[in-house]
């Protein structure tokens, strides 16, 4: 009898903790949330354009400081692309679950 009381407090213990792990887990998606931020931080170009439409691609990373770094803006249009790395680069940004390190790749059509 005391060997079945011990394994069903083993198995409840078991079940209690990986119950805790899975409550751990955050619900965000840092990606989504850093391309937020470089949408707002890029706002005021679609502001300043005149009646055109193109597509560009920005490349950037987060250094260990958790500040932007753009390694590079494929556009047609240099003044945007002048105008990307002037807003963007190391510009802090505050998002949990960012990895220091990785490239991202955020494509942009620009619209006005």
């Amino acid at each position: 009898m005391k060997k079945i009381s011990l394994m069903l407090v083993a198995i409840m213990l078991l079940a209690s903790t990986s119950a805790f792990a899975l409550n751990e887990r955050p619900n965000n998606n840092p990606s989504k949330e850093l391309k937020g931020k470089v949408k707002k931080l890029l706002n005021g170009y679609f502001e300043m354009t005149s009646d055109e439409k193109f597509d560009a691609t920005v490349i950037f990373t987060v250094n260990k400081e958790k500040e932007i770094v753009v390694l590079s803006v494929d556009s047609e249009d240099k003044d945007f692309c002048q105008f990307v790395k002037n807003k963007l680069n190391y510009k802090g940004v505050k998002i949990e679950g960012i990895i220091q390190g990785r490239r991202y790749t955020l494509p942009i059509t620009v619209q006005t």
